[in-house]
């Protein structure tokens, strides 16, 4: 089974007027958007499945553009991540296995002062490739990023989910998700 991210169809039309943004710096490669912006249907139907969004951000890869090559967070796991792609069909999310010598890592920041692992690209094996047009469950919690190598933007709308089935609520486990998403898998 797919360990790195799975299309799904929602049951309903997510409003998404505002994205992508149309004010933006073109260096910028981390935005996050305002809380008002997330459709409310949205928000009601994670709630439903006992899920609340902990985190919203707009990640950008100009044309002829890598992102580095990152964790989400300061640890390894399977954290899940709902993410809405706009891009080319040769646009792609790339997930790899950090070579043994690497895999102990110190933490970084981003732009939005979020925890993060960074790679090189030597310090990595490459893994699995997929173009993640449209709705996915993205596997976050593993070495990862976006390869945009063409003439067109990529605009990636991402949402981090916490299982509030946990107690204390964490991250939403990507089995987990594939499970509470069952009906919505393509």
């Amino acid at each position: 089974m797919n360990k790195f991210c799975r299309k799904i169809q929602l049951p309903f039309e997510v409003n998404l007027k505002n994205f992508p943004p149309t004010n933006y710096e073109e260096r910028v490669y981390m935005i996050r958007p305002p809380w008002s912006t997330i459709d409310k249907k949205l928000i009601s139907f994670l709630s439903s499945k006992n899920l609340h969004v902990k985190f919203y951000e707009i990640f950008y890869t100009p044309p002829q553009q890598e992102l580095y090559i990152h964790v989400d967070r300061n640890v390894y796991s399977n954290m899940t991540k709902l993410n809405f792609c706009i891009c080319d069909p040769l646009s792609v999310m790339n997930w790899f296995t950090p070579k043994e010598q690497f895999k102990k890592k110190m933490a970084s920041q981003t732009m939005l002062k979020t925890d993060y692992l960074r790679f090189k690209s030597e310090e990595v094996d490459l893994e699995y490739t997929e173009c993640i047009a449209g709705w996915y469950l993205v596997n976050a919690g593993i070495p990862h990023n976006a390869t945009n190598f063409t003439d067109k933007q990529r605009w990636t709308l991402s949402y981090t989910l916490l299982d509030l089935n946990n107690d204390p609520a964490d991250h939403l486990e990507f089995d987990r998700a594939l499970e509470i998403f069952k009906e919505c898998l393509i």
